[in-house]
């Protein structure tokens, strides 16, 4: 073990992408995978793509198997497999061990011998594919190694060296989702064609006559599966968002029930995920936001962006929010056809939620971590003013009129909140105070000075 300097050069990452500086050399140092606690103070949003699953199996137990004479130094190999045709092959996708190639189409546990019931330790490393389909799976291939020495000195055949002893298969996906617990699978001693449509997990039953199952068709084998992904989540709550969003874009027409259900269901998804996910939920949230027309969706949409930023805020992870401002946010990004712009459908969002005095606890939220909000929509204001060309214009032919007026209307919105219940919420109240005047200022150098004057007017005159 050395200690590596933070400027190391010649270093690939954990998918073999060079890291610069990069220079083609014999010596390079390779980024081993971190797997980080699952504590959300520990998670960091994913800026880089990566989509490795980590294949352990566990223990097979074949004491009680009776449909094999010989089976006890046991190999395993895995293979991954897009098809369960009778022509598949692996796919090259393994990586393979150090000094070999890069990636490889089998990989293989350490044999155990004399072992019915081996315990296996190794770990496979999996690239897998970008798109997955239900058809993609493991194929875990058991075999018997022979130990037996010929004294005769006749060359034996590789056939009966090693002879195989069962397979067992786990789909990498199910319900468009990943597979990422651990199961427990059975092990069958032939492999027809079609043999992914013959096993039903759920209900247990082997009916198929085409499949020889061991030991009846007992779970035998124990394998654990750990997902490192950029692109595939275990949150059932952000794949259900994810996945009905990606179908939508499909839809003829926007089903806005179905949107509100999914985006009320983020609010219970992972800290973790959420974290690990995060320039990617609010971009889509904030895609919603100004591509619909229903306003429940937009409101539920700009809760879900409440709830996330205030969870950041109770980790301790605040700063990740401002570097998304200032790196990801893109006005481009969430323009509709509409004309639609993410500052004025997140004002009118906001002003709806304010208004509604039954739900203080997201109001407080909001007041709470006002800043976020009004750095959002000074980004996304100058961002239109460069877009459209428009920071040569007059300023009171910069924005449209109604524009205007949900500026004028958040003030209204916000006034109640601050003079009346500053005693009840003073940490909330003294909060969007700092937001909003921030907001005020900035905006004298994009919006009409005058316009911008009367709403400070209006605001001291409250007091």
């Amino acid at each position: 073990i050395e200690c590596v300097p933070p400027d190391i050069s010649n270093c690939v990452t954990s998918s073999y992408v060079p890291v610069k500086p990069f220079e083609e050399s014999s010596c390079v140092s390779f980024e081993v995978e971190e797997f980080v606690p699952n504590i959300a103070k520990y998670m960091y949003p994913f800026t880089s793509f990566k989509n490795h699953m980590y294949v352990y199996p566990l223990q097979l137990k074949y004491d009680n198997q009776k449909t094999f004479a010989k089976a006890r130094n046991i190999a395993v190999s895995v293979e991954v497999r897009d098809s369960d045709g009778e022509k598949s092959h692996p796919l090259k996708c393994i990586y393979g061990k150090p000094g070999e190639h890069a990636f490889t189409t089998k990989a293989c546990a350490t044999v155990l011998h004399h072992q019915q019931c081996p315990e296996f330790y190794n770990e496979i490393k999996i690239e897998l594919p970008v798109h997955l389909h239900e058809k993609h799976h493991l194929l875990f291939t058991f075999y018997h190694i022979s130990c037996d020495i010929n004294t005769k000195g006749t060359t034996k055949k590789r056939e009966s060296i090693e002879s195989q002893v069962g397979y067992a298969w786990q789909p990498l996906m199910k319900d468009s989702r990943m597979v990422t617990s651990e199961q427990q699978l059975a092990v069958s001693s032939n492999l027809p064609p079609g043999y992914l449509g013959h096993h039903d997990s759920d209900s247990k039953k082997h009916t198929i006559p085409d499949i020889k199952w061991v030991d009846g068709g007992k779970p035998l084998l124990k394998v654990k599966n750990h997902l490192v992904s950029t692109i595939y989540t275990e949150d059932q709550y952000l794949h259900s968002f994810f996945h009905h969003c990606q179908t939508s874009q499909s839809a003829a027409k926007e089903v806005a029930g179905d949107l509100v259900k999914y985006l009320k269901c983020l609010h219970a998804m992972d800290t973790c995920v959420m974290v690990n996910f995060l320039p990617t939920i609010l971009n889509q949230l904030l895609t919603i936001l100004t591509k619909t027309s229903q306003t429940d969706v937009a409101v539920n949409s700009t809760r879900v962006i409440i709830h996330i930023v205030c969870r950041c805020h109770e980790e301790g992870l605040g700063h990740y929010l401002r570097s998304y401002i200032k790196y990801v946010f893109r006005m481009s990004q969430y323009s509709s056809s509409e004309n639609k712009t993410t500052h004025e459908e997140l004002a009118r969002s906001i002003i709806i939620i304010l208004k509604q005095s039954a739900d203080f606890l997201t109001i407080n939220k909001l007041l709470k971590h006002s800043w976020f909000f009004f750095e959002l929509l000074i980004k996304s204001m100058a961002q239109y003013l460069i877009e459209k060309d428009k920071l040569k214009h007059p300023r009171a032919q910069r924005f449209p009129d109604c524009y205007q007026l949900t500026v004028q209307s958040l003030l209204l919105a916000i006034i109640p909140h601050v003079n009346l219940r500053y005693a009840e919420i003073p940490e909330e109240s003294r909060n969007v105070n700092i937001s909003w005047a921030h907001f005020m200022k900035r905006s004298l150098t994009l919006m009409n000075r005058g316009f911008i004057f009367n709403l400070i007017n209006d605001y001291i005159s409250c007091f």
